[in-house]
């Protein structure tokens, strides 16, 4: 199943990825964040994994 997620306004960028369920997009959603947070904000305070946990959760969607 494809999940998707767009990172908060003003960036607006969207992960896209290919999961078998909601866990595992939620750990390609946390290994991707991590990549895009570290090449696109580096000046921003590092988020904890619950945090991405949360802001991933509020804002994934399927299909």
């Amino acid at each position: 199943m494809k999940y998707s997620f767009k990172c908060p306004a003003p960036c607006n960028y969207e992960i896209k990825v290919d999961a078998q369920n909601d866990d595992d997009a939620m750990n390609k959603f946390i290994a991707a964040g991590k990549v895009h947070a570290k090449e696109a904000h580096p000046n921003t305070t590092p988020m904890s994994e619950q945090k991405m946990k949360d802001m991933f959760k509020a804002g994934m969607k399927k299909g």
